[in-house]
Order: C-alpha cells, then structure tokens, then sequence
C-alpha cells in the first residue's frame, strides 16, 4: 500500500504517476509495488488501462481499493499516445512521471526528482538512465553520457536533426506547465507505440531544458513483447518511425514562433550551442554540421566560434565525454 493519507508531506510540488497499461496484467502488480515503495510517496497514480482483455484491470482495482490516491481510467484500445494523452487529462501534479506497466521504479526515483527539481527550477524535462534487466543484445542506451549531463536548449538539434533527447518512457518525467502547451496530442494512429517522443520533441519545440540524471534509477525489462526494443530490427518499422517523428516535429511546431527563426539561422544555432554548460566533441559536430546546412551570413565564422567555445568550455581536457 502507498504512504498513508495522514502522512506529514514536506513537499509543496505534487506529482503525479501515470501508468500506461495494454495486457501487461503479469506485470502491473509489479509496477505498482515500485510506485508503493518509493521513498518520497507520490501525490496520485492514475492507471490508465488501454483496453485490456487479460486481467489487467482487476489487478488495478484491487490496488486502488487500498488507496484512494490510485486512479483507474479504463478505455477502448486506442495505442501508446492515447493512453498518455488520456492520463495526462487526469492529472493534476505539477510534475509528471510516466511508467510502462511492465518496467518498476528504483525506490529513490521520485525523491531524486523531487530534489532536482526544486534546486534546478530551469530544468523542464528530466530523465535518468535505466537498468536493463533480461536483455539479451547490446544496451540501446548504451550511448548515454555516464554523468549527470545538461543538455541546454535543443529546439534545433530537434528540428534540424530529428534528435529524441529523452530515455524511454518510464524513464521521463517532465513539468505539467510545458506539457500543457502540446499535450493533449491529437494524432494518436500515428504513435501507438514510441509515444515518449511527443514528450520530448515537444518539450524541446516549446524550448524547455534538458537534464539527464547518470543514475540508472528505472528498471526497464525485456521480455520479448517490448514493441519500441524490438523496433530497431524491422526496417519498415524504424521507416514509418521515421517518417511519424518528421511529421510530428512540424505538427508540433509552435506556429507563434515560426516568423521568429527566419533570421540569422547560424547566429541563433550557435547561440543555442552556447546553453549547453559541458559540450561534448559529439555535441560541437553536430552544432557545426546544423550551421553548414542552414541559410545565413557568416556560417564558416559561427562553426570557428562553436570549437573555440567548446575549447573555453574544457571540451579537450575532458576526453572521456566526447563518445
């Protein structure tokens, strides 16, 4: 069972736990015993059970007979996106956490949160790496910067690059204030499964801040049925991945904003370089590789500026965080 009603609470930002469920009944139980032991109680848990034919549901409401603050929304199979879209119309914290049915948090994760967020109020978006427990392959995530590593500004690595700067689902969580600004969703065909990517291309489209946590703080588990970890191995669907993440970015562009980038596009691309407090050698590629492609003035001089930033920044003395 969570923490008690009566309990004294110490913390003035509420979260919410949003949990999407799709017969993963063997797992909820799970689930929802790591969201019970965290060591900073979560403020509600809405259960959103996306259609289940197994025994998903009477799993849930035996959890929520136990716990007011456990909220189940039961709804006809609409996919990944609609079941967020869903929870996130129920909620009411100012922070949000997502979780797949069958992955469990670490019992600190919402107290880390808690910390981070109330000492970083700049950070929108915040994720940490995660525990692969029964993977057979190569780590997907294996790429991840091994520190705590702020990201600064990506509007256009998104843009321009189609950079998911984000973990997997149960792995992100974000302030409510910037999802409100492109959640509800509406194209929920599009993203029946990887929909974590509407969270994080919006937040960064809507120029929200970026900060990855190096402790692995989520267990994710691999158990064959993972749609998003078997993904990478079927081209037609790493294609139609593809194409659904373009879209998305123009569907989420800000429309407010457009006339604002049609400037001096490698001014306002090395500018954003400049939000990112410990740059990577990845990092000043991939800002010159944006500049070299962009329309403007001065695009040879603004790639000179990103290196001699990266130089200032100690990007050569830390060799360890250019991979």
């Amino acid at each position: 069972m969570l923490a008690s009603d009566g309990c004294a609470r110490e913390h003035a930002v509420k979260f919410s736990v949003l949990i999407n469920n799709y017969n993963y009944g063997r797992f909820l139980d799970r689930a929802l015993a790591s969201v019970a032991a965290q060591t900073r109680p979560a403020d509600e848990v809405i259960v959103v059970d996306d259609g289940s034919t197994d025994d998903s549901l009477s799993v849930a409401r035996r959890w929520a007979e136990k716990d007011s603050r456990i909220n189940i929304i039961a709804k006809d199979n609409g996919g990944h996106l609609s079941a967020l879209n869903a929870g996130f119309r129920a909620a009411s914290g100012d922070i949000i956490t997502f979780l797949d049915a069958d992955d469990e948090y670490l019992p600190t994760w919402l107290e880390r949160l808690a910390s981070m967020y109330a000492a970083a109020p700049e950070y929108d978006l915040v994720y940490c790496r995660v525990q692969m427990h029964g993977l057979s392959g190569p780590d997907p995530h294996r790429k991840l910067p091994d520190t705590d590593f702020d990201f600064g500004l990506t509007f256009f690595r998104t843009l321009l690059e189609g950079a998911a700067i984000g973990g997997p689902t149960s792995a992100i969580s974000a302030r409510s204030a910037i999802l409100k600004r492109f959640l509800p969703f509406s194209h929920e065909q599009a993203w029946r499964m990887c929909a974590e990517r509407i969270v994080v291309y919006g937040t960064s489209l809507h120029m929200g801040r970026c900060l990855q946590l190096a402790e692995r703080l989520v267990r994710y588990h691999c158990h064959g049925r993972n749609a998003a970890l078997n993904q990478p191995n079927d081209a037609i669907k790493r294609l139609r991945l593809e194409i659904a993440s373009r879209e998305a970015i123009s569907q989420l562009l800000d429309h407010g904003w457009n006339s604002q980038w049609q400037g001096d596009l490698p001014r306002l691309i090395a500018h954003e370089f400049q939000c990112i407090p410990h740059p990577r050698l990845r990092d000043v590629r991939t800002y010159a590789r944006m500049i070299r492609r962009s329309d403007g003035r001065g695009r040879v001089r603004r790639q000179l500026q990103l290196w001699v930033e990266w130089w200032k920044k100690g990007g050569i003395s830390r060799p360890s965080a250019c991979c």
